[in-house]
């Protein structure tokens, strides 16, 4: 099947603008975060890993071969009116998405005696692909366990139900649940918050840690009064 060239700004597409891209930045992975100290006498640097990895510049070359004067105004106003994070999708890698946001220079070079242009449009991404995959949301077992599909730990988005305390253990960690006043408490374990719709819950659990699915497989389960579980496993790769 070919692919669709084109990319894709949370859902809006760029041929909207009369753009054609291709995806040859698509697959660039980005660059951990080290730190390498020389010490005088010392044959070797050390070594300092910042558990992280850098934001990553993903280019699309791209070309619009009519209706220039329309295109690039439209095409200027959609990508420089947006602030933030913005969800990024192209058809060329179609399992998986970037959270991008555009602030480069939009510098077309005029082609076809000003009626077409090349350029790139170059977005600031998190370093993440996430798996389209892991934005289902699962309905668990207690003691069900979870594949890792990737090499990194995913940071689930929990939705616990009950009707009082219990204990949720996810793989070797023990989360607390001391109350549950509205029957439903969500851990967002990216953000490392609890909370029942608008109302922070973060004095209602005890836990040293908020859990995460490392790679491979990870157990469920639950004890108490937690009558449910469901989890978004955010799979994310490089």
């Amino acid at each position: 099947m070919t692919a669709k060239r084109e990319f894709a700004l949370d859902g809006r597409s760029c041929t909207e603008f009369g753009v054609i891209c291709s995806g040859s930045g698509t697959y660039g992975a980005p660059e951990r975060d080290v730190e390498n100290i020389e010490i005088p006498g010392r044959s070797g640097d050390i070594i300092i890993d910042h558990d992280r990895y850098k934001n990553v510049a993903v280019t699309y070359p791209c070309f619009v071969p009519r209706g220039l004067q329309a295109n690039m105004e439209g095409l200027r106003a959609w990508l420089l009116s947006g602030r933030g994070y913005h969800r990024l999708t192209d058809g060329y890698d179609t399992a998986h998405y970037r959270m991008a946001q555009y602030k480069a220079a939009l510098e077309p070079e005029i082609k076809a005696q000003g009626r077409a242009a090349e350029f790139d449009v170059v977005f600031d991404c998190q370093p993440q692909r996430w798996l389209l995959t892991g934005e289902a949301e699962i309905t668990l077992e207690s003691g069900q366990q979870l594949q890792n599909p990737t090499s990194f730990a995913a940071l689930p988005l929990i939705t616990v139900y009950g009707t009082g305390a219990g204990v949720l253990t996810v793989g070797t960690v023990s989360v607390e649940i001391k109350r549950m006043p509205s029957g439903v408490l969500v851990l967002d374990c990216e953000k490392q918050d609890a909370y029942s719709g608008s109302t922070n819950r973060n004095n209602t659990i005890q836990a040293a840690e908020f859990p995460s699915l490392p790679a491979g497989k990870t157990a469920v389960s639950w004890s108490g009064n937690i009558t449910g579980v469901k989890i978004v496993p955010r799979w994310w790769t490089l």
